[in-house]
């Protein structure tokens, strides 16, 4: 991606044994990725472009097919960050500049917010033995003097008892 965030350049690439292959181009910045349980779906998220995508998803051939909009996130409610799954496939994705974490249905639809005290949600990640503890990250990055004031807690991390379980990550073997 553009570091300077200013021309879409970015791309996605997939690495599998000693090969790197182009999966994606045209992002702006790439955020969130996960699989659903199966990995049959992939989700992507292109922070300023508001908009999470879902993929078709072979784990046999590695090949992603049907990109579609998964959600497109109004203006109000700031921009998709970091995601996870968690067992039920649902969705949770941090809103940078929207104070708070949302947790999408299969389908697109919303289940639930969490409000957090903070702007700049950046990421979220299922946790803990029993993988029931979803932590999230927050930034203090681009907030004025007036704004941490405002808002202390910038910058920690936040733990968040579920009654839901996330998924384990996929871990890279070669």
């Amino acid at each position: 991606m553009d570091n300077n965030e200013e021309k879409i350049t970015g791309s996605l690439y997939c690495l599998d044994k000693n090969i790197c292959e182009k999966k994606e181009k045209d992002l702006f910045i790439s955020n969130g990725l996960g699989w659903n349980k199966n990995s049959s779906k992939f989700y992507l998220t292109d922070s300023p472009k508001r908009v999470i995508y879902v993929y078709d998803y072979d784990l046999e051939t590695s090949t992603m097919s049907n990109k579609q909009i998964f959600v497109r996130i109004k203006d109000e409610d700031g921009y998709p960050d970091g995601l996870c799954l968690d067992e039920e496939d649902y969705i949770w994705s941090a809103h940078w500049a929207g104070s708070k974490i949302t947790r999408y249905k299969p389908d697109g639809s919303i289940d639930k917010i969490i409000e957090l005290p903070v702007p700049n949600v950046t990421s979220c990640c299922f946790g803990g033995k029993d993988f029931k503890t979803l932590f999230i990250t927050s930034a203090q990055k681009g907030l004025s003097y007036e704004e941490l004031l405002a808002s202390p807690l910038s910058g920690n991390t936040f733990i968040l008892e579920t009654n839901v379980k996330g998924q384990k990550p996929n871990l890279y073997q070669h």
